[in-house]
Parts: structure tokens; sequence; C-alpha cells
């Protein structure tokens, strides 16, 4: 890639006014005879000759030196020691983000004389990671473009690949409160208490989401109290809780069978259990029209079903779950009574928010096709 710095290897070295195929000894056309040493700047090739910029005696002459008379030499780099190991360590870690930071803090011929050290696979890589973190284009983007156009091309397309797979990986994050941030109780292990088997992925295959049937303001340790002391559970009955400022709280552990699904009448198989391999997700709030509420039921929060989108998406990508499998607890096969839960107001999202999991689900593995294809045609750069 030009320009590039050089000095002459041999004694001395013929600056030519253009370059000769075969000279056999003709000394025509000679600008200047250039010693050994001298620094020149290279801005081209023609048929085996370097195209130089050399300085003798204050004036500027541009000619024609054979290729083999002239070396390469890397400038200094004005970059400080420091700040040039952590480069050189992000580019080792092939942490590009990183090393297109970096790269943005340094004077424009360092940048250059960095930047052409490196291969074509990496430029691509450096131009995704200086689109990444919005640099100055003309630091680090640019100086790319020129050097190899190919490259900078398929940096963009890494980096268009990479921007949609972080915008669509956000859909999947979840945050949530743990039990000993909230205040839970130790569980009651000597009653209604099954674990999964050890050393074993988990069994879970399916999510269900309920209502609490109470006050919309409770909270996970006022729910958990009630159903230890007046429902005779062992621990939250539920995975997780999500309260009415929509704050995910962590409920029962995952790898704790729930005691949310219900019961079938005479089953001692615990895998036949509806609870076995269920996922216990609850809103707090009595969603349904009822004479306890007085026909005035309550409406989720938009907290609440949006915290509840990002769980559900996060559970279903965390254990591979089939988004077909976000269930209505009234969904749900079992024993006793019918009911209503998870209430009417809050089924229909439940029903949506299914749709909505399947489809972000869809893109995310598009998202993630299209940036191995993007990185598979950068690898393949000469």
């Amino acid at each position: 890639m030009y320009p590039w710095m050089g000095k002459v290897l041999n004694w001395s070295a013929a600056l030519r006014d253009k370059p000769y195929k075969n000279p056999r000894g003709t000394y025509q056309g000679i600008l200047a005879d250039l010693p050994r040493d001298t620094r020149v700047t290279v801005v081209g090739k023609e048929q085996g000759w370097l195209r130089i910029d050399v300085t003798r005696d204050g004036r500027l002459l541009k000619g024609y030196v054979s290729q083999e008379l002239i070396g390469y030499v890397s400038p200094k780099l004005a970059v400080a020691p420091r700040k040039l190991a952590q480069y050189q360590a992000a580019l080792a870690a092939n942490d590009w983000l990183d090393a297109a930071t970096l790269l943005n803090g340094f004077k424009d011929t360092d940048v250059l004389v960095l930047l052409k050290k490196l291969s074509a696979p990496q430029l691509a890589q450096m131009k995704q990671g200086a689109i990444r973190g919005l640099l100055i284009p003309l630091r680090v983007a640019q100086p790319i473009e020129l050097l190899n156009p190919f490259a900078s091309i398929v940096g963009s397309k890494l980096a268009r690949a990479h921007q949609q797979l972080e915008a669509l990986r956000v859909q999947f994050q979840a945050t949530v409160i743990s039990r000993e941030q909230w205040g839970a109780r130790p569980p009651d292990k000597s009653k209604g208490w099954d674990e999964y088997p050890k050393n074993a992925s988990l069994p879970l295959y399916r999510i269900v989401v309920h209502h609490t049937a109470e006050p919309q303001h409770q909270t996970a340790r006022q729910l958990q109290d009630k159903e230890m002391d007046d429902a005779g559970y062992s621990d939250m009955p539920y995975h997780f809780v999500i309260t009415g400022n929509g704050k995910i709280h962590e409920g029962r552990e995952m790898d704790v069978v729930g005691a949310h699904a219900g019961l079938i009448k005479g089953n001692k198989d615990i895998k036949k259990d509806p609870d076995y391999g269920s996922i216990g997700i609850v809103l707090t709030g009595d969603f349904e029209s009822r004479i306890q509420n007085g026909w005035s039921p309550d409406t989720p929060t938009n907290a609440q079903l949006t915290s509840l989108q990002l769980l559900v998406n996060h559970l279903v990508q965390q254990y591979q779950l089939d988004p077909a499998n976000i269930l209505k607890h009234r969904d749900v096969e079992r024993g006793g009574k019918v009911t209503v839960c998870p209430g009417g107001k809050l089924a229909s999202h439940v029903d949506l928010i299914r749709t909505r999991t399947q489809k972000t689900v869809k893109e995310l593995a598009e998202a993630e096709a299209q940036l191995a294809a993007a990185e598979q045609e950068a690898a393949k750069l000469k």
C-alpha cells in the first residue's frame, strides 16, 4: 500500500526520470545518485520500478528506482508505549471495538502506519469496530477505505450485522432481583420439595404465566409469606415474580420443581406432575373480573408487560424452549377445578407475548446467520 517510507539499501541508487526495462549499463535519464540509507517516500510502482519522492539539497525530486534497491522503513511512532501495548493486546484478543477506539486516539500518521501492518481480514474487522464505536470516520474508517476498498466494504457489512444482532440481543436481557436482595426467607424443605437431578441439564420445556389474584402493590416478600404461612408451601411456588412496578424478582430456584401449575389426582410420579419442567412466572395483581374485587379487576401495568416479554425471551433463549410452550395457567392440563388464571386482563397479552417471542427468536437466528456469513467473507479477503 502506498505511500510508505523506504531507504536505499546498496552503496548508492540511481534516481531515473522513468522506468527502464533493461538499461544495460546506460545511465541516461539519471536525476540524482542516492547514497546508501537515503530516506525516500515510495508513492507507487511501475514495471518493477518504485516511483519515489526524495529531498536532495533542499529540492524535491520525483523519479524511479529499481525496487531491489529500496527497503521498507517503519516510521517511528509517536504513540505512548502503554497505549501501543493496549492496542496490541486488543488486537491479540480480537477486540476490534476496543482496538479501533484506541487507534482513534493516535495521530493520523501513526494510524496509517499501524493500519498498513494489518491483513485484509483485520482491516475489515477494524472498520466494523470503528463504525460500531461511532468514531470519527476520518481517523480510522476512511484510511481503511483508501488502503483496501474491498476490506472497507466487508467491514461495513460486518458492522451492520453486529449492530442488528446487538439490537436484538437487548430484547433477550432481563434484570432479576435476587432472593438475597429482596430478603427471601429460606425454604422449608421438609414438605413439598423436589429438586431436578444434579449434574444434568434442567428438563425445562415450558413457561406458565399466572396472576396472584392479590393486590397489585403486593411485594415479593409479602407474597412469599402468604404462600408459606397461609397456603403451606415450602417456598415461593413460582420461579419469578413481577411486581406492579415491573421489577422481576427471583422466586423458587430454577433447579427446584415449582408448585404452581397444578396437580393430577392420584399421580405419584414427579416426572408426570404438571409442574415438572414448567417455569412459573407470576404477576402481582388480580386480572379477572370477579365478585372478590367488586368486578373491577386490575390491569397489568406497562412495566409488568415489558418485563414479562423480556423475561420470557430470556428464558426461551437460555433454556432453548419452544416459544409455542408459553402458556397461560388455565391452558395447562391438570386436575382439580377449572381456573381462570392468569385472568382476562392478562390472558390476551400472554398470547401476544408468545407471538412476539416466536418472531424475535426467528429474527435473532437470522441475524446470527448474517453475521456468520459476513465473518466468513472477511476471512476470505486477500
